[in-house]
């Protein structure tokens, strides 16, 4: 029997609203894809509390998350994604493991240390996953008043969910104050194939310094 961890209770919070959005994946078609994010963000936001409680000198705390980020870290070389998150981890049980493998092809549009850095498993495992479904992947240029950028990101992410996916966010040319300059790689459901199909009006958006543009990088499904 697997051995119970108690949680504190922002910790707790957290991983109830990981649950929440991910039952409301239950019916979508592309959900193991997408409960793959879930997994994903809720390992980053423990991993930003776990530092809040290492400041804070709670050493028992930042244990407690660390048992749980192993047990996620299981989910994501593991398969089916279904039944109750809680249940997968704190009443964890036998699941099979998945191999997901990125095409070579995506390497010819991005360099290849992008998505294999220790860094970034959780992103190609979710790439993979995406392409074995249809799903493209895009760029996303656009020019943010410093300020605003946690803020804007935010508000794409909101965007796009349930058929796009922000994968990471780099620089997309030389920093200037007091705008920055973005890039925010995506994927996006096999529904969009032109950036005339992607309805968000970003000149309503607070920020914004120039007009975004997304633009095609990578489509599994012209191999």
């Amino acid at each position: 029997m697997a051995e119970t961890i108690t949680c504190p209770s922002s910790v707790s919070a957290l991983i109830g609203k990981a649950a929440e959005k991910w039952r409301s994946c239950e019916e979508l078609p592309d959900h193991e894809l997408l409960r793959l994010v879930v997994l994903r963000d809720l390992v980053h936001e423990l991993h930003a509390q776990k530092s809040r409680f290492l400041s804070q000198g709670k050493r028992d705390d930042a244990l407690s998350i660390r048992e749980i980020e192993t047990r996620i870290e299981t989910l994501r070389t593991s398969k089916p994604l279904s039944g109750d998150l809680n249940e997968l981890l704190f009443q964890p049980m036998q699941l099979k493991k998945r191999t997901r493998v990125l095409p070579d092809a995506l390497f010819g549009v991005i360099e290849r240390e992008k998505l294999e850095r220790y860094d970034r498993q959780w992103e190609a495992a979710i790439a993979s996953e995406a392409f074995g479904q249809g799903w493209r992947l895009w760029s996303l240029d656009a020019r943010i008043e410093i300020p605003k950028i946690d803020e804007w990101n935010r508000r794409l992410l909101d965007s796009l969910w349930p058929d796009g996916i922000v994968l990471y966010v780099e620089s997309g040319g030389a920093p200037a104050s007091p705008a920055w300059q973005g890039r925010w790689m995506s994927l996006l459901h096999p529904q969009f194939k032109a950036p005339a199909d992607i309805l968000i009006d970003f000149s309503k958006w607070p920020g914004t310094q120039s007009t975004p543009s997304w633009r095609v990088l990578f489509s599994p499904r012209s191999l």
